[in-house]
């Protein structure tokens, strides 16, 4: 198995593909694939082991056993990702609400009983600051 057919089958299991689909698209069995994560040490299918770099910045990430995986290395990057994913969002949201702070109108998908429109608008209006 060649160094390129090895990152394909990562890329494709980041994917979330299951290994009987990464071997239908390599052309290797399944077996093969198996014992290519098992020697890798990739076997977790929550991609613990095989995404180790940050979302934003990717820098290497530490896991730790018996913990949620992380996908940052720091708050400041999940929240520079979540505010860079934020104009990623349809513009024809399902929800439009007006900000119980600022009176402001935005789309968001998800929740239907949103009242901010930003943290700090709750904030603000949380502890009555201006």
């Amino acid at each position: 198995m060649t160094s390129k057919e090895k990152n394909q089958i990562c890329k494709l299991r980041n994917k979330g593909l299951s290994y009987n689909k990464i071997a239908e698209q390599t052309g290797f069995s399944e077996s093969t694939i198996k014992s290519f994560f098992r020697r890798e040490n990739l076997r977790d299918n929550d991609e613990k082991e095989i995404n180790k770099k940050c979302k934003y910045c990717g820098k290497k990430l530490v896991q730790t056993k018996g913990h949620r995986p992380k996908k940052f290395c720091s708050d400041k990057c999940r929240f520079a990702w979540w505010k860079s994913t934020e104009s990623d969002l349809p513009e024809d949201s399902p929800y439009i609400f007006r900000c119980k702070n600022c009176g402001k109108e935005f789309n968001r998908c998800g929740k239907k009983d949103r009242k901010f429109c930003s943290f700090g608008c709750y904030i603000v209006n949380r502890f009555k600051r201006k």
